[in-house]
């Protein structure tokens, strides 16, 4: 891009430069025309350099198109769905955290409420938001053997929630970051099978 606009100052300018040109010709009438031809070219180079910078500038222009009114309503739905699923899965690590300072075996009806909801956030964050997977190449990823208590089961699925509302891919979304993006999808894999791990589990 730099040397587009540098061609294109050269373009505006190169008018200028052989008005210049002319204005000293008297004095350089006593060099030869091989002198003067030799400038001409360069001055006729810089024009169609110029010329052609411009030409290339409104092409990109031109195909820089504006999103559509459909793009842009998928992208805010997608936004609004992003903060809804996080939030959920706040909410859910809350109330397991909650659950587990209790000491007490939870009920099978909020084990059930928590676990599908948090899959299913979980489950719409990985299509949402299209993060990479893990490189195929590194050691394949294996959740620990989690015991079938209910309650260890929950404090594992505790623990991976809390790695993912904690990860850079999380509280900063603006910085790009190919490695915690990979490890963010990783994460959302984990809470998905967790929670079918706890949702299974035997009391």
């Amino acid at each position: 891009m730099r040397t587009n606009k540098f061609f294109i100052r050269c373009g505006l300018t190169s008018a200028v430069f052989a008005s210049i040109l002319f204005t000293f010709a008297g004095e350089l009438h006593g060099q030869s025309s091989r002198t003067s031809t030799s400038t001409a070219r360069r001055v006729g180079e810089f024009n169609k350099q110029g010329e052609k910078a411009l030409h290339d500038e409104m092409n990109r222009e031109m195909r820089r198109k504006k999103p559509s009114k459909e793009a842009l309503r998928k992208a805010a739905q997608i936004k609004r769905e992003t903060i809804k699923d996080l939030e959920t899965l706040q909410s859910n690590y809350n109330s397991m955290i909650l659950r587990l300072a209790e000491r007490t075996m939870p009920e099978q009806s909020f084990i059930k409420e928590t676990t599908d909801s948090t899959e299913s956030a979980a489950a719409r964050l990985l299509a949402n938001l299209a993060l990479p997977k893990p490189d195929e190449k590194a050691e394949p990823d294996r959740i620990e053997a989690v015991e079938a208590d209910i309650r260890l089961r929950m404090r594992a699925l505790c623990g991976e929630i809390y790695a993912l509302l904690t990860s850079p891919a999380v509280e900063n979304p603006n910085v790009v970051d190919i490695d915690a993006a990979a490890a963010a999808h990783k994460r959302l894999e984990r809470i998905i099978h967790l929670s079918e791990l706890v949702r299974t589990a035997q009391q």
